[in-house]
Formats: structure tokens, C-alpha cells, sequence
């Protein structure tokens, strides 16, 4: 009587450790995660797709300083075209004016930001899910509707991240940007506003 007892309870026991190390993977679990994200360091290499009047080409990022203030060189190369971007503290804060990155003018930013959401920008849309933007043409209201998840090379490796998916709530064009989950590098990975461009890759 003892034997088929003691088999009994060391099935049950091995059966339990087994469900509680090993749950289920389900679809649903690993959607819903927002923290599928990656840092900023100086040194990082960010290559974008970019779309423009009908043109399709790359645009490389290296980033030199991320905090306080971001700077980073750019380089097209299809256009030889290079040169570098300071993102000064105000705009890194509360900037809500978004430039384009094909203007090789422009040197230095207080007051507006590219591609990279203000902090300001950030919580509201997280906090209050709305948030005023100008991507060019004049002050916006833009809301956040949902999050969702987009596929990058990661430093080699495919890496599965999480995005908040933004839209301008009224006006003659649509608009639309997916930002990176994460306070702290609030990167956005894809814009479309008239121009596009989407993060490809991180190196």
C-alpha cells in the first residue's frame, strides 16, 4: 500500500515543479509585454529607411551623446551627404517641434527634436494618451491608440520590440509614428508625415 502511495505523491510533486517552471508560451503574454526594449549609448549605429519623394534610400546615425543632450553625426550614402545634429537639453525636455532630417542646414536644435521623442511629448502620451505636435506643418494634436510590436536587427541579432502607435487626431494628412516603449530612449522607430523612415537595424 505504501509503494503506490509514495509513487503517487512523487508524480504529483514532479508534475507540480514541472507546471510552475515551465508555463505555457502563449501569444497573447509576450504581446502584451512593454518592455521589450534596448538603450542609447554613445558609440550606437542607427540605420534608417527613408522614403521621400518617391526616392528610397538609408540614413545612418551614430550616436555620440545621449542624456542631458543627444548628438549625432548623419550620413546618406547615396548623396556622400554628412554632417551632425545637437539635440540641446530644452528640446531633449519639452521640444514638440519635429524637423526633418534631410535639411543638411540644420546644426543645432533648442527647440525641437528628430527622432527622438521629448520627454514632455513621451508622458503625455503615455499618461494622458494625447499630446501637441508639430511635424512641419503647424501644431497637431496626436493620440495614442495602442501598442503593438516590430521586428529590427539587434547589435547581429533579430530582436522583437514594443511600440506605442501615434496618430494626428485631425488635419488634411494623415500622420502616423510608432515610439519605442522606454522613458529613457524614447526612440521613435517609424514615421510617416509625408516623408517616411523606419529603423532597420542597430549596430
Amino acid at each position: 500500500m505504501k509503494k503506490p502511495l509514495l509513487s503517487f505523491l512523487f508524480i504529483l510533486t514532479f508534475y507540480e515543479c514541472f507546471t510552475q517552471y515551465n508555463p505555457p508560451i502563449s501569444r497573447s503574454r509576450f504581446y502584451n509585454n512593454k518592455y521589450s526594449t534596448f538603450p542609447i549609448k554613445p558609440g550606437d549605429i542607427l540605420l534608417y529607411s527613408v522614403s521621400k519623394d518617391s526616392q528610397l534610400f538609408n540614413l545612418i546615425l551614430t550616436v555620440k551623446k545621449f542624456g542631458s543632450e543627444i548628438n549625432f553625426d548623419f550620413n546618406r550614402p547615396d548623396k556622400f551627404s554628412t554632417g551632425n545634429i545637437n539635440i540641446e537639453a530644452q528640446a531633449v525636455n519639452e521640444g514638440i517641434r519635429y524637423g526633418s532630417p534631410f535639411d543638411s542646414s540644420v546644426k543645432s536644435l533648442p527647440r525641437g527634436s528628430m527622432f527622438w521623442l521629448s520627454k514632455k511629448n513621451y508622458v503625455e502620451l503615455v499618461e494622458d494618451l494625447a499630446s501637441t505636435l508639430d511635424t512641419g506643418n503647424g501644431e497637431e494634436d496626436f493620440v495614442r491608440k495602442n501598442t503593438s510590436t516590430i521586428k529590427i536587427n539587434y547589435k547581429g541579432r533579430e530582436k522583437i520590440i514594443t511600440v506605442y502607435n501615434v496618430v494626428n487626431k485631425a488635419g488634411k494628412f494623415k500622420k502616423e509614428m510608432a515610439v519605442l516603449t522606454d522613458e529613457r530612449n524614447p526612440l521613435i522607430i517609424k514615421m510617416d508625415a509625408g516623408w517616411t523612415f523606419t529603423l532597420k537595424e542597430v549596430r
